[in-house]
């Protein structure tokens, strides 16, 4: 516990953000401050319970289409195999070729 005094020495500062878990009930009011609210979405899936894409069948929003390439790797659904891969400069993708269980190679 930090000491305080009349002076305000050795108070915390309150966090400007929130972590929210999946067994968490919350909600948003409108936003309506001058500036830009931002939210962060953190999935996860181990690699080894997920091997291949379409078991989870999902559709994306129209607006996906105006993100850039590496946008739209990071919504894409749970899966191990063929993953894009995100540079480090955050805007170049790679998408390597790798062979699968079936013995098959992924084709560009």
């Amino acid at each position: 516990m930090q000491p305080s005094s009349a002076s305000g020495e050795g108070r915390r500062k309150r966090p400007r953000h929130s972590i929210f878990n999946e067994a968490t009930i919350h909600g948003t009011l409108p936003w309506s401050a001058k500036q830009q609210r931002r939210s962060l979405l953190y999935r996860f899936s181990p690699n080894y319970l997920h091997f291949a894409g379409g078991v989870y069948e999902t559709s994306m929003p129209d607006w996906v289409d105006e993100l850039t390439p590496a946008q739209q790797a990071v919504l894409e659904p749970p899966y191990i195999y063929d993953r894009p891969i995100i540079e480090d400069d955050s805007v170049s993708i790679i998408r390597p070729k790798r062979v699968r269980p079936d013995g098959t190679i992924r084709e560009e």
